[in-house]
């Protein structure tokens, strides 16, 4: 496992993965999310200012936004991703609403995130909603490894944020 120093992925820590280990690092598996209970699969875009709307939203049409000041997968905090919803199904590939269906998800279903070539697999403990002016998801949180997937809710709107919990199960 690459210890990485701080929260930002850095040329120094690519060149600390191990040389055998390099070819595990693709394009797929440098850095994506996985929920297949709902059948959602995207890159994740790493240090995304969660408080500048133009630098966010151009990200969103890329992938899910990795929430900069949150730590990355094997730092042993907090890993906040957020991405847009959408009213209806149509609307999915317009806004690229990866995470459409998250109010789906209830506790016990798995999220994998790929990061660095390395398979993590979290696990739902629950879900919440906030209002939209609740920010304390997009801090860092030392308490352990654990997952926090944010959009909006309801869908269509943005009132509020639906965060949904995962606990790590592997990685």
């Amino acid at each position: 496992m690459v210890e990485l120093k701080n929260q930002q992925i850095t040329f120094s820590d690519l060149l600390r993965i191990e040389a055998d280990k390099v070819s595990q690092v693709t394009e797929a598996t440098y850095f994506m999310i996985e929920v297949p209970k709902i059948g959602a699969k995207a890159k994740v875009i790493a240090n995304v200012d969660s408080g500048n709307k133009r630098e966010y939203e151009g990200v969103l049409k890329e992938g899910v936004a990795h929430a900069a000041g949150t730590y990355l997968p094997g730092m042993g905090g907090g890993v906040t991703l957020f991405a847009h919803s959408t009213d209806i199904s149509a609307n999915v590939g317009r806004y690229n609403a990866v995470f459409y269906r998250l109010d789906e998800l209830v506790e016990g279903d798995q999220i994998v995130i790929w990061f660095l070539g390395e398979r993590r697999v979290y696990r739902v403990v629950g879900s919440k909603i906030v209002g939209a002016s609740e920010v304390g998801v997009f801090e860092a949180d030392k308490g352990g490894e654990r997952l926090f997937l944010v959009t909006c809710t309801p869908r269509g709107t943005t009132i509020n944020r639906l965060i949904v919990e995962a606990q790590l199960l592997t990685g």
